[in-house]
């Protein structure tokens, strides 16, 4: 017990020795006429910080000059960037901005990726991928600036059960980790990404059209496309509207509902073991649970 209050007791002393540091750090950066967002909340170190005007002011510009500071208060090279610059994330880099175009940096200010971009952002791919937008167009790139994917999508969405969705000339399709399209584009919305092996896509930009399915990651159809849209616009039924929970698997189950804004469930293989006409759907470990007014249906989850 001595040992286990001794480490408490030096963990704390730890502690309170980096916040300590960080309080001080800031105060030298502020003493030199910059602002430090967060500075004692979750302000770490390279710290980011505005330069202020010599009124001591700050005036938003596209030009305004965003500073990178070390735990010493000293200016990590290559500094200035422009205010769209972003703080340091989980990896230890930070994206920058300079004359309009992104790039990154690491801690101690190295370019890592090339300021050659129109919009850089996280892709949450398992190598740490980025994906990029050049001349209009997105593509992917690794953590050193190589491509990976020449930018030629309208949009690339962040990965999700290792693939992305991806739109070209109005359609969408899906590519998979190591950037290839392994589902053309060809389907007007993705309501739902993969998600335990499942995609909730649509083939219809009609309005009030129920034109919703689920396919798996080799493009077959686990549904007829006949489910509504996610959302609910009915407001004469006492449920649940929050169209988060709906059109995504979990634990092999997922919501889906009809213009009535009646709520079912359906399986992996596509049957629905709660017919869509329950107001409120309650879920437990082992039974899904329909309720419309005093009328409720019970499916026991398999074991």
């Amino acid at each position: 017990m001595r040992f286990l209050c001794g480490t408490l007791l030096l963990l704390v002393f730890s502690t309170l020795g980096y916040a300590q540091r960080i309080d001080s750090a800031v105060a030298h950066i502020e003493q030199k006429g910059f602002f430090v967002p967060n500075a004692f909340g979750t302000a770490t170190a390279p710290f980011l910080a505005y330069k202020k005007d010599p009124n001591g002011g700050l005036t938003i510009s596209g030009t305004m000059p965003v500073y990178y500071f070390d735990f010493r208060g000293n200016v990590l090279p290559g500094c200035p960037y422009e205010y769209t610059s972003l703080p340091f994330e989980k990896k230890n880099r930070a994206v920058v901005t300079r004359n309009g175009l992104v790039g990154m940096i690491d801690q101690q200010g190295r370019v890592v990726v090339p300021l050659r971009f129109q919009r850089l952002e996280l892709t949450n791919h398992p190598n740490g991928w980025l994906r990029v937008r050049l001349n209009g167009h997105w593509g992917l790139i690794d953590s050193t600036g190589q491509v990976q994917l020449e930018p030629s999508y309208d949009e690339i969405e962040p990965f999700s059960d290792g693939m992305a969705a991806v739109k070209q000339t109005g359609k969408w399709g899906f590519i998979d980790l190591a950037g290839r399209e392994v589902i053309a584009p060809m389907y007007s919305h993705v309501w739902r990404s993969f998600h335990e092996g499942f995609a909730a896509v649509d083939t219809t930009t009609q309005p009030n059209k129920n034109a919703v399915g689920f396919i798996n990651k080799q493009n077959q159809a686990i549904t007829a496309f006949k489910y509504a849209y996610p959302f609910c616009v009915n407001r004469r039924n006492t449920h649940s509207r929050d169209y988060t929970s709906y059109y995504q698997f979990r634990c092999g189950y997922a919501l889906v509902r009809n213009n009535n804004c009646e709520t079912g469930v359906i399986d992996t293989l596509g049957r629905e073991v709660l017919p869509v006409r329950f107001y409120r759907i309650e879920i437990t470990d082992s039974t899904l649970v329909g309720h419309r007014n005093k009328q409720q249906m019970t499916y026991k989850t398999p074991r």
